[in-house]
């Protein structure tokens, strides 16, 4: 049966719906799009991820490779510590030298990498893209690099670049800490605008006036300190901008060692004016009530003369000032000025810098090891003398006082008190602390389209490091040395003060008002051959002053009491406070209207005797020092009108001009004179000053006809037989030197209401003044002279006190490192004379004797803390001087301290 067409029906089953089907093909599509984007994403998100992730293994291994840089840079500088005291630029590897690729200190072509026209050395920044332009901290030969590990791409693709600067090549923006006196120009700003005018003269950095501000900030802050030296930037008013602090940020720090036994005059209003009479020492002893209100304790931070770049010197060395004493022909000298301006500063500085990178073993060419070669530098660079003796007296920590009539060998013509505008001071090593930057790199090898190899920056970090690698221990004060012990005499042929074979200065082993004036002595200190006591087994004497811990008479036949008198001599402090004290370790200093008296009675024979004595000048040219002398009694006593001069030095008498003169006054003013001219004024004037010389007399008063064949003057053991009479004596008769109540006297006093008016005085040091009862030999005098004046048997030796506990605790555990000192030593300029070793738990160890620093690496443990001792080495011969040792440091290795961390 057939249907019709309808529509409908059969045909309309059998035609499929054309819409649906495409409408499901368009959804397909679409899903299939999203899953090839789906997929697009996945894998592209896949490979961010793993590049990523491949980024964050570069950045990690760089951060590593720069920490291995900061390890190697602790543990070289470590074992630089163990190996001597100073740094040598010319040999240390650890020594950073930027964009100076040959060491020269001269900009040389090729070596201005950052294009400025200065050839940059510590300000340099080790990161510089052009890496081999950099001569970096441990740079390898030929090599752009410090150091490198094995490479993750190519054998020299992993590496780091090392930049580190020793914190006391900076000024310390910190120290010192106590604010300056009202009305003296604050020494840190003034240094902080000279480093401005160093650095960039035409466009400061620290511009005039702006030093004082940064002070004044600094004092406001928590401990008036600045915790890090980006805080300077943060004074009032914006003067330090980020591009100031930049051309700065080098050149100064906020941690470095701080000596704490720099001082300076407490007031310098005390100091004797410019062109001011002087008659000896001047005299700064103004009434203060203590010792602590003479002297400023001023912990100021030295930097290191070897590695401080050129800005940092001429800050340090620029507008110094002092006064100094300038000895004429005459009993008065003259208080004159001296400075060193910033132009001369800058050329000082430039001959720093050239001198300490020459290799050479001279005293002078090479880096600077010892004070001694400093000295000979300073006398070698055309300076006027004063000059260089205010550039010794700045940058020596030690005060060596010139107030105590030290010998030659160690007197300054310029001390700490004479300076009136100082600096900080200067070392010959690192002081601790460093500056690490460590620069990490990652690198890969490609080729480009032409097949040349080139080198890709992967990943870059840079890590700053402020580290502590060591600490010091430091002994340099008569307080710090007194606190350790002296070997005893053993040779009973010899004498000494108290029986010690060395002796502390400057102060004297007394206890005065209750103060133990050696153990309180916190502004200076040495340590000494101990001078030698006049031998008994040589001949009996009457009377002997040894001024060991008195004014009074040693051993006396007679009254042994020192007559007093208002003007003094006294015993007190060198330095104050009233009046500068007179007793020193090596005897009494006898100046102007200062005369130690003594009953002559009892202790003088009266026609007949020997004086012998030891003197050290304070001159060189002056006229009239009576040395000694026995004339009228005190003032309401009865007694002789007679006078002796018996050792009389100077006096205008014609012919006779700077001699050395036995002289006799009696009651008729009938003068009577033996004098002594041949070569004397030669003597004292030009080669004796600070040097001990012998004199003696021998008088016969008994022998009519006594002049001059009874008196004899010696010098030196010698006697003078180049003499003559003056008004020689007739009347025949003898001579009683103590008639009546006669005062020996050593040195004369300018005052007519008591002892005697005179022309002079002996303005210097007197020791083991022995008075003798017979007019004793030649041989006997030339005996006392070939005695000699200091202990001379080589076995003399210091013990120190143990290190203390700020150094390493009960618990703590270290190394010593290097040893060093400074010493002075007459004898040898080549030679040390000390030898010093290292008791550590009663064992002693080690034979140490180069002072510029000699190598110990002994443990150190904080529950047996060790000492070190030297041995004072002599041939046994008599001395006339002494080696002196004046400061010990030793550096103490722990585990390192890291006091800032920067990741960049």
């Amino acid at each position: 049966m057939r249907y019709a067409n309808t529509g409908k029906g059969e045909a309309a089953a059998e035609s499929p719906d054309v819409t649906s089907e495409g409408i499901i093909l368009i959804v397909v599509l679409g899903v299939l799009t999203i899953l090839v984007v789906l997929g697009t994403v996945f894998v592209s998100l896949t490979g961010i991820e793993r590049a990523t992730s491949q980024n964050y293994t570069y950045i990690v291994r760089a951060k590593m490779i720069a920490r291995s840089g900061i390890e190697r840079a602790v543990v070289e500088l470590q074992q630089a510590a163990l190996t001597r005291a100073y740094t040598d630029p010319a040999k240390d590897e650890w020594f950073y030298f930027g964009e100076d690729m040959n060491k020269n200190n001269q900009l040389d072509t090729g070596e201005d990498a950052n294009k400025n026209g200065t050839l940059d050395t510590s300000s340099f920044p080790v990161e510089f893209k052009e890496e081999n332009k950099v001569n970096s901290s441990f740079k390898v030969k030929d090599k752009h690099y410090s150091g490198r590990l094995p490479g993750s791409y190519t054998p020299e693709g992993d590496y780091y670049l090392l930049k580190i600067l020793d914190c006391s090549s900076m000024l310390n923006i910190n120290t010192p800490y106590k604010p300056t006196l009202p009305g003296e120009p604050d020494t840190l700003a003034r240094m902080l605008e000279n480093l401005g005018k160093a650095i960039d003269p035409d466009n400061l950095p620290i511009d005039q006036g702006e030093g004082q501000q940064i002070i004044n900030y600094r004092i406001s802050l928590p401990n008036q300190s600045f915790v890090s030296k980006e805080q300077i930037k943060d004074t009032p008013g914006g003067i330090i901008s980020d591009d100031d602090y930049k051309r700065i940020k080098d050149f100064i720090t906020v941690y470095s060692w701080t000596d704490p036994s720099t001082i300076r005059l407490a007031n310098g209003a005390v100091r004797p004016p410019a062109g001011a009479a002087q008659q000896g020492r001047p005299n700064y002893g103004v009434p203060y009530s203590t010792i602590e209100s003479y002297v400023l304790s001023e912990p100021r931070s030295p930097i290191n003369i070897n590695t401080a770049p050129w800005p940092v010197l001429v800050a340090a060395l620029s507008d110094l000032s002092g006064i100094y004493y300038e000895p004429t022909a005459g009993v008065y000298g003259t208080v004159k000025t001296v400075s060193v301006d910033f132009n001369t500063a800058k050329t000082i500085a430039t001959e720093i810098i050239a001198n300490r990178q020459k290799e050479s073993s001279g005293l002078i060419n090479g880096p600077f090891k010892t004070w001694n070669q400093f000295y000979r530098f300073c006398d070698n660079l055309g300076l006027t003398p004063a000059q260089a003796a205010l550039l010794k007296a700045n940058f020596n920590p030690n005060s060596d006082l010139n107030k105590f009539n030290p010998n030659a060998s160690f007197n300054r013509m310029i001390d700490k008190f004479d300076i009136t505008c100082h600096s900080t001071e200067f070392c010959f090593g690192p002081t601790g602390y460093f500056e690490i930057t460590s620069v990490g790199r990652i690198k890969s090898k490609t080729s480009d389209e032409t097949g040349y190899a080139k080198r890709y920056l992967l990943a870059e970090i840079k890590l700053e490091a402020l580290v502590k690698v060591f600490d010091i221990w430091r002994d340099t004060t008569q307080a710090d040395f007194y606190k350790g012990e002296i070997s005893a005499l053993t040779d009973t042929a010899l004498r000494t003060p108290k029986g010690k074979t060395l002796q502390f200065y400057p102060e004297p082993d007394v206890i005065n008002n209750g103060r133990n004036l050696p153990a309180q002595c916190y502004y200076d200190g040495q340590v000494m051959l101990s001078t030698l006591d006049t031998p008994q087994q040589m001949g009996a004497y009457l009377s002997r002053a040894g001024f060991t811990d008195s004014l009074d008479l040693t051993e006396a036949s007679g009254n042994p009491k020192f007559y007093p008198d208002s003007k003094g001599p006294i015993i007190n402090s060198v330095i104050g406070p009233n009046q500068l004290g007179d007793l020193f370790p090596d005897g009494c200093y006898s100046e102007k209207e200062k005369v130690a008296a003594y009953m002559a009675a009892g202790n003088v024979g009266p026609a007949t005797g020997s004086i012998s004595l030891w003197i050290k000048p304070n001159w060189k040219v002056s006229d009239n020092h009576i040395f000694i002398s026995i004339a009228l009694p005190p003032p309401g006593q009865s007694g002789s009108t007679e006078i002796f001069h018996f050792l009389y030095y100077g006096g205008s008498y014609g012919e006779y001009y700077r001699c050395l003169v036995f002289q006799y006054e009696n009651q008729g003013d009938q003068t009577q004179r033996m004098i002594a001219y041949n070569d004397v004024y030669n003597f004292f004037a030009q080669e004796n000053a600070h040097k001990w010389v012998h004199l003696a007399i021998t008088w016969n008063g008994n022998d009519s006809s006594y002049w001059p064949s009874g008196h004899r003057i010696y010098l030196n053991g010698q006697f003078l037989s180049n003499c003559s009479s003056r008004y020689p004596y007739g009347g025949g008769g003898t001579m009683d030197c103590t008639r009546g109540n006669n005062l020996l006297r050593i040195g004369e006093r300018g005052n007519a209401s008591q002892y005697y008016t005179c022309e002079g005085y002996p303005d210097g040091t007197l020791d083991e003044v022995t008075v003798y009862p017979n007019m004793e030999s030649d041989a006997f005098i030339q005996s006392l002279y070939r005695y000699g004046r200091y202990y001379p048997n080589g076995d003399g030796s210091f013990t120190s006190a143990p290190l203390a506990n700020t150094i390493l605790s009960t618990y703590e555990t270290g190394r010593l490192g290097a040893i060093s000192w400074t010493e002075y030593n007459p004898f040898s300029a080549a030679e040390s004379a000390f030898t010093f070793s290292i008791i550590s738990e009663d064992k002693e160890e080690g034979n140490f004797n180069d002072p510029a620093g000699s190598a110990v690496g002994i443990p150190a443990d904080g529950a047996y803390p060790p000492r070190y001792k030297f041995t004072c080495k002599t041939n046994g011969a008599p001395l006339l001087d002494t080696p002196v040792i004046d400061d010990v440091t030793i550096t103490v290795l722990k585990k390192p301290i890291y006091l800032s961390w920067k990741v960049n």
